[in-house]
């Protein structure tokens, strides 16, 4: 161990029996369109898809920048695309017109209205994905083929690099169903917007939107450039956000202090080389600027990510499959923190890690810098045409590096224990090569199957000459606890899934897959950085170097109807992980001296805890709320991940349509365990003692809800207005051993809308948490609220957001 700075039941009910059916129209699509579980038709596009929408560069007359008129918005949209590695598999697309209807200003907050798909507040600007209880290390998230990774467990997420307002699409793959990415347990798949064609010859044109929230003073600018002729376009778009504190909602609403400033820009090109190729490449650049962190030990000051991303493209149908892809990218991300700031101190540090080492040492700043680099290349080759059997294969190659340096200051600026310790993550990498294969089979005009896998081999390389491994405040008790290995190992994947349409209205889809995950560089080397494992931002984690890969066994079933003016389905999955990677319960220390009366408001319970190091035992400080958990990374034997989703919409008329959701994820650790360090702290030489019973798995979201009712213009298609609801039930099936707290049940409330008053503007506007419910989501993070106490950081209460688009 290395010392730390010391020694309602949710009841969602969709009424859609009263509709009339004597109107006629096309139906108004649901908030993200369930792809793979619909209609025959209805399949997956995703990026580097072989189907047209991202088959080859869009014509300026199919950019649709602000013709989102309601013959798009208000039908369920058939997709022709013929990508075969999600062809019946468990997914989700939120379109071009999904977006265009979102205020969304993170993109984990876009990809939420997934029913998959759940989110966990970092920042104003940061929501961390989780899909069907999948974990942000087990997911693999890409934007237009390009790997992206979080930089560090708590101050951003898989795709916080990637601004909405480049969107053009997303794809959930809820399972690992496609191997054209790399090794994952579920999938988040971004296209880009794309690069424009004029087929008349050399033209430009811009686009602007503006957009100010009032809870928070934000503020959101994008502007879009573009240009091209009949054999290359380009693309250029700038983005600027900030914000302010945002204030609670409720009788006795409070700031909770979040500022931030952020900015991106995306340049595009593409080129024509011949008739059937074409060169493309991406930049990306994205800064993020004294950004504050409810919850975590320091506040962001800046970080800074640059990437890279070039193709080359041979596709001789325009809308079939691309015949070959060579890809190559690089990526990097720089940022640093610190706990100087004084709300920070307010909010957080003075009493969750001040109070707790004011007998040794007493931190007063806790600072941070590090980076994180991937990059790549993969080469990509599909035999076959459109509606025919296809077959993928091909060859990739990923690296990840990272590092992260902590100290603990001194109020004179320090090292506390006299220049000692450096937590963090050494200089470390991980390489990954990979073979892939992916075959489509039609079987008749009503079946098809879908088989693939993936086969890769993994290397890491660890800096053992790195400060967070050598700098200890005694060198002759130096030791590094995650331990010195550098693990190899080979990992396989394969599925298959098969989509049935059993009628004209009916499809019934099934999927099963394994796969297997080598555990990332934060779970093998991380040596007590703090981290908001389990809602606390002052607890900290070892890593384990002697890690084995985990191992996934899924099952899916889906069934949808789809009619002309109703469509309902279903969707189940359950899934076996064998050698599952979590913390488990370890020490703790520190705990806040006996003379102060720390707080004990948030239920925490360490009974778990070996006493032997429970410093809590000692100060008195039992159970308290600011006390500082320690974790290690441990293989639990097994772990089970079940639940579905259920969505149904109906047009009741021309003008009104009515859609919901709702979304259940059980989560269970049959084997838990506690960790009881050797007398090396040396963690691959401790030793694990079983708790006897299971328990829930930590940070599962509970069952949840979405209801909305829409109205729009059916004839001019001109407005559109949206009134929804999103509901969550309580939580109390919690990692017990780990001091997991329950959480309570919530409802909130949204309404929005637009209006077009010609084909170049459009005005928009919504009120969020319409009833300024104060109300907090599961898995927020603790703070200190503005009586003194600590407080589960509540989420931002009424807010009216207005906004302005145009094109010229």
């Amino acid at each position: 161990m290395r010392f730390r700075l010391g020694t309602a039941v949710l009841m969602a009910v969709m009424v859609l029996n009263t509709c009339s059916s004597q109107a006629t129209g096309q139906m108004p699509e649901t908030n993200a369109t369930l792809v793979g579980s619909t209609a025959e038709e209805n399949v997956v596009d995703a990026p580097d898809s072989h189907g047209p929408s991202s088959a080859n560069p869009v014509e300026a007359d199919d950019l649709g920048l602000l013709d989102l008129n309601l013959g798009e918005l208000s039908k369920i949209r058939v997709r022709t695309g013929t990508q075969p590695s999600a062809f019946g598999a468990p997914s989700t697309e939120i379109s071009s017109a999904d977006i265009s209807l979102s205020d969304a200003s993170t993109t984990g907050g876009l990809v939420s209205q997934a029913p998959s798909v759940n989110t966990r507040r970092l920042s104003a600007i940061n929501l961390d994905p989780r899909v069907r209880g999948y974990h942000s290390g087990q997911l693999n998230a890409t934007a237009n083929g390009m790997n992206e990774v979080k930089t560090r467990l708590d101050i951003d997420s898989v795709l916080s690099q990637i601004d909405p307002g480049i969107i053009e699409n997303v794809t959930v793959i809820d399972g690992p169903y496609t191997s054209l990415y790399g090794p994952g347990f579920a999938f988040l798949t971004v296209d880009l917007l794309p690069v424009p064609r004029y087929p008349h010859g050399p033209s430009a044109y811009a686009d602007t939107s503006f957009a100010y929230g009032t809870n928070g003073r934000t503020l959101y600018t994008r502007e879009n450039v573009l240009s091209g002729g009949k054999d290359w376009g380009a693309r250029f778009s700038y983005g600027l956000r900030t914000g302010n504190d945002y204030l609670t909602g409720g009788g006795d609403p409070f700031r909770v202090p979040s500022s931030y400033q952020k900015w991106d820009g995306l340049f595009a090109v593409s080129a024509d080389l011949s008739s059937i190729s074409r060169l493309e490449f991406d930049y990306i650049r994205c800064e993020m600027d004294n950004v504050e962190l409810p919850g975590v030990v320091y506040d962001l000051n800046n970080s800074t990510n640059n990437q890279f991303n070039v193709k080359y493209i041979v596709q001789q149908d325009p809308k079939g499959p691309k015949d070959l892809v060579i890809q190559s990218w690089f990526q990097h991300t720089g940022y640093s923190g610190d706990a100087s700031r004084t709300s920070k101190q307010e909010s957080l540090y003075d009493q969750f890690f001040a109070l707790p080492s004011s007998l040794d040492g007493y931190a007063v700043n806790t600072q941070g810098y590090g980076f994180s680099d991937s990059m790549g290349a993969r080469l990509l080759r599909t035999l076959g045409e459109r509606d025919s059997i296809q077959w993928t294969f091909g060859v990739d190659w990923r690296r990840y590096k990272q590092y992260y340096h902590e100290v603990n200051l001194d109020n004179t600026g320090e090292i506390i224990f006299g220049g000692g310790d450096v937590y963090g993550i050494p200089h470390s990498r991980m390489d990954d090569f990979g073979l892939l294969t992916d075959l489509f089979l039609p079987l008749s005009d009503t079946a098809s199957i879908n088989v693939g896998g993936r086969l890769d081999y993994y290397n890491t390389w660890l800096n053992r000459n790195d400060p967070v491994i050598t700098q200890f405040r005694d060198p002759d008790e130096a030791y590094y606890a995650p331990g010195l290995n550098e693990p190899n190992a080979w990992l396989g994947m394969a599925y298959i899934t098969g989509k049935n349409k059993l009628s004209e209205e009916t499809t019934f889809n099934t999927g099963t897959a394994f796969a297997m995950r080598m555990p990332d560089l934060t779970e093998l080397y991380s040596d007590d950085p703090y981290i908001p494992l389990i809602r606390f931002g002052n607890s900290y984690c070892s890593g384990l170097s002697t890690l084995r890969p985990e191992k996934n066994l899924q099952f899916d079933v889906g069934i949808t109807t789809v009619k002309e003016r109703v469509s309902y389905g279903a969707r189940g999955f359950y899934a076996l992980i064998w050698d599952y990677v979590m913390p488990v319960p370890g020490f703790i220390d520190f705990s806040p001296p006996g003379f102060i009366a720390a707080p004990r408001v948030l239920g925490r319970d360490f009974g778990y805890f070996t006493p032997e190091y429970r410093y809590d035992l000692v100060t008195g400080n039992v159970n308290a709320d600011t006390n500082q958990a320690g974790y290690q990374y441990v293989n639990v034997d097994l772990a089970m991940l079940g639940g579905g989703d259920l969505f149904a919409e109906v047009q009741c008329r021309d003008w009104l349509s009515v859609y919901g959701s709702m979304a259940y994820v059980c989560g269970t650790n049959w084997n838990p365990v506690v960790y009881v360090a050797a007398d090396s702290w040396v963690a691959p030489e401790g030793t694990l003692v079983p708790t006897g019973r299971r328990e829930g798995l930590p940070n599962i979201y509970p069952f949840n809800g979405k209801l909305a009712i829409r109205m729009y213009d059916p004839k001019r298609e001109r407005w559109l207005v949206e009134f929804s609801s999103r509901m969550a039930a309580s939580q109390d099936n919690v990692a017990n051993s780990l001091a997991e707290v329950p959480t309570a049940a919530f409802a909130t409330f949204t309404l929005r809308g637009f209006y077009q008053p010609n084909e170049n503007m459009r005005l928009t506007m919504a009120i969020e948490n319409l009833f300024n419910t104060y109300f907090v989501e599961p898995g927020s993070l603790a703070i200190i609220g503005p009586k003194g106490l600590p407080v589960f950081m509540p989420e931002p209460g009424i807010n009216v957001v207005l906004g302005v688009e145009a094109r010229f």
